[in-house]
Order: structure tokens, then C-alpha cells, then sequence
């Protein structure tokens, strides 16, 4: 093993490089879910000067974004245009683009049930990869 690192140390050089990409805002940054806690992260991430590429499943929202429009009430158009014009925000249906992000967040809803606990059956779907995207796995980098 002379001359080789272990996975462990493989990893911690990734990890250092992905952090230094994310402090220099070199790093794409991908978010899975443009819904009520993905477009905000987006959003954040684009005015700090990071490039964001938005995914979704729901085709009308990159199109209502592509136009600059805000499909959420609480957030105006004003936030949504400058970054789609600057290319700092992009969002697709296209989940065969899941390779060139950096990094990847998910952001799949968690709806209260009857009993008021979060029903967190969409976690293990994109987990799985079947909701989202099928065959993510072979997608990432």
C-alpha cells in the first residue's frame, strides 16, 4: 500500500476540495426540490454568489423560473429575476444533469399526517432513487 491512500484519507482530500469550491463560490451547487424549503435555498445560496442548478419533477416550476416568476407567495419576483438573468440560479426537469453539480441537496416534502407527525415516506423514495430519479446512483459523479 506504499504510495496509496485509504479511502478515509481519499475522502478527507474530496471533502477539503469541495470546501475550499464552496468557500471560493466555485462550486455548483445542486438542490433537489424547488418547493417550499429548496427555492429559498436557492435563492440564499444564488445572491451569496454561488451557482445554483434547481431540480424538480414538476415542469412548471423551472419554466415559471426560466421567466423569472415566483411561484411562491412569500417570495417575489424581484429575488427571483436578477439570478436567472446572471445564470448564478438554472432549474430542469432534466435529472440526467445530476452529474455536474458539486453538491447535492434534497429537498423532498415532508407532509404532517392525521396525527400531526411528518410523514417522511418521500425520504426513503428519493433514497431509493425511484421518486426523483431513477438510477441516480449512476447519474452522480
Amino acid at each position: 500500500m506504499h504510495g496509496m491512500q485509504s479511502n478515509t484519507a481519499k475522502d478527507e482530500v474530496c471533502a477539503q476540495a469541495l470546501g475550499e469550491r464552496l468557500r471560493q463560490k466555485t462550486a455548483l451547487i445542486g438542490v433537489i426540490g424547488l418547493g417550499y424549503v429548496g427555492l429559498p435555498i436557492c435563492i440564499a445560496a444564488g445572491e451569496s454568489g454561488s451557482k445554483v442548478l434547481g431540480f424538480d419533477v414538476d415542469p412548471t416550476k423551472p419554466e415559471a423560473l426560466a421567466r423569472g416568476e415566483s411561484y411562491l407567495k412569500h417570495i417575489p419576483d424581484e429575488r427571483i429575476a436578477p439570478l436567472i438573468a446572471s445564470g448564478q440560479l438554472t432549474a430542469t426537469t432534466d435529472f440526467n444533469r445530476l452529474s455536474e453539480p458539486d453538491a447535492l441537496l434534497i429537498c423532498v416534502p415532508t407532509p404532517l399526517t392525521a396525527h400531526l407527525d411528518p410523514d417522511l415516506s418521500f425520504i426513503p423514495k428519493v433514497m431509493m432513487f425511484d421518486l426523483y430519479a431513477p438510477n441516480l446512483a449512476f447519474r452522480l459523479r
